[in-house]
């Protein structure tokens, strides 16, 4: 007669997390005291592949036979393998995350993933760690442009859902990825990566859900991709297949992923649109935009909206269409404000200036451009704007013969210039500089001759 090992604490405890404390037979949670079956009989032989935690109930029939080793070995399988499910608690949190970011409230979010992190840390579930390292990637790779941890955190999640065996995850991974490498202009790299993604969704359709999101999106990617390499033909046949999936299905069943659609659609719209700007279409360009602006608002994602509404009334402009684009772009500017985006803010309201001068309303340009620089100083953001900026203002108050301010925004200009390097941009201000002390000689010179 073989002799019956005790089990140790360690292995009982991996045996508990491994049913979830439910019978694996029967399903039943109200036990008082889950057993232990060695699955070969053998109770000497202590291994984990051996042992299954069970009901008294469950474990009385397998030893009668009612339940067949065959079952015992397949539950035993379904049991141990890796469990891909992130608790309830934390798809809510992981849900508020998102709105958050959705809304533009990215330091609240990150700061909010990052206690999420904390807590997957302290219960070593390394599942939600990996998600919830991969959401703060995003998020600081979309806020901060932290392009290298950005991809370094992807890469390290990848290992882990490739463990869980999760191709969704792993898929969304690559094709952030892509998306990182085009930010760096690693544009053959960000292929390879969007192309893996779009591999593994045609190789796993029957394992990812809504699979056909996911195949738009990809191809969307490699539009994107193509936008870049300034393929804009090939980019357009990419988008209308982007386009032809997201159109035809809608999601029934799932609220989460009919947001996911109808903003991947709003974002194809949008990146057909801006291809078809570039080959220089107008119509199709105004169109896509408005189907973009239209999706948009209906999913309520302001800063998104924004940016469609900014670009729309910049063709509209071009066109001539003052009152339209005036529309559009006094909508983002009233966005941007209430979210607070004032790196954005300040693109809008340089482009309002710029056709405000353009019309011949220099006073109220000039006004403009002063409200931009003072955003900018204030709250910081896109130096090299601040920089621009600086300039306009210099060369406004040069026209008006106000020299000492133009002076001063030259001077400032200057400034940024040479603290970032912007060898053009010291050209442009010390020209400024010198335009003003010739202009001071020659009035010098018209005060000395009366």
């Amino acid at each position: 007669m073989k002799n019956r090992k005790p089990i140790p604490y360690k292995i009982k405890a991996i045996l508990q997390k491994e049913i979830g404390s439910v019978c694996p037979f029967c399903t039943n949670k109200d036990v008082e005291h889950f057993e232990i079956h060695h699955i070969d009989e053998n109770p000497e032989k202590n291994e984990l592949s051996n042992l299954i935690m069970l009901c008294p109930t469950c474990h009385s029939k397998i030893t009668k036979g009612d339940i067949s080793l065959q079952t015992v070995i397949e539950t035993k399988i379904k049991v141990s393998k890796p469990k891909r499910e992130i608790p309830k608690e934390l798809i809510e949190i992981g849900k508020q995350i998102w709105e958050k970011r959705n809304s533009s409230f990215y330091t609240e979010a990150i700061e909010q993933v990052k206690n999420v992190i904390a807590t997957t840390k302290e219960t070593s579930d390394d599942y939600s760690e990996a998600y919830f390292n991969s959401v703060y990637a995003t998020l600081i790779q979309e806020k901060n442009h932290s392009f290298d941890e950005a991809a370094s955190i992807k890469l390290k999640s990848i290992e882990v859902f490739k463990k869980y065996n999760d191709l969704k995850q792993i898929q969304k991974c690559y094709s952030s990825l892509s998306h990182i490498e085009i930010e760096r202009q690693n544009l053959l790299q960000a292929k390879s990566y969007a192309l893996k993604a779009h591999q593994m969704i045609l190789e796993n359709c029957d394992e990812i859900k809504n699979y056909f999101v996911h195949l738009a999106i990809s191809h969307d990617d490699l539009g994107w991709i193509e936008h870049q390499l300034g393929n804009y033909n090939v980019a357009i046949d990419e988008y209308k297949k982007s386009l032809s999936m997201l159109i035809s299905e809608s999601i029934q069943d799932d609220i989460d992923e009919e947001k996911i659609r109808k903003h991947q659609l709003a974002i194809t719209y949008h990146h057909l649109g801006l291809s078809y700007e570039k080959i220089a279409d107008v119509i199709n360009t105004k169109d896509n935009y408005t189907k973009s602006i239209n999706v948009y608002r209906e999913i309520n994602l302001q800063y998104d909206l924004a940016r469609v509404l900014f670009l729309h009334s910049h063709v509209f402009f071009l066109e001539a269409e003052y009152e339209e684009g005036e529309t559009h772009l006094n909508e983002a500017i009233k966005i941007y404000l209430e979210i607070k985006e004032y790196g954005e803010l300040v693109r809008c309201l340089d482009l309002k200036g710029k056709v405000n001068f353009t019309l011949g309303k220099e006073e109220t340009a000039y006004e403009i451009f002063i409200q931009s620089c003072e955003i900018l100083e204030q709250h910081g953001g896109n130096l090299k704007l601040l920089e621009d900026l600086y300039h306009k203002v210099g060369e406004i108050n040069f026209k008006k013969d106000n020299l000492e301010k133009a002076s001063e925004y030259f001077n400032k200009s200057k400034e940024l210039s040479e603290r970032n390097n912007h060898y053009f941009g010291i050209a442009d201000s010390i020209h400024g500089l010198a335009k003003i002390e010739k202009k001071k000689a020659m009035l010098m010179n018209l005060k000395s001759s009366y």
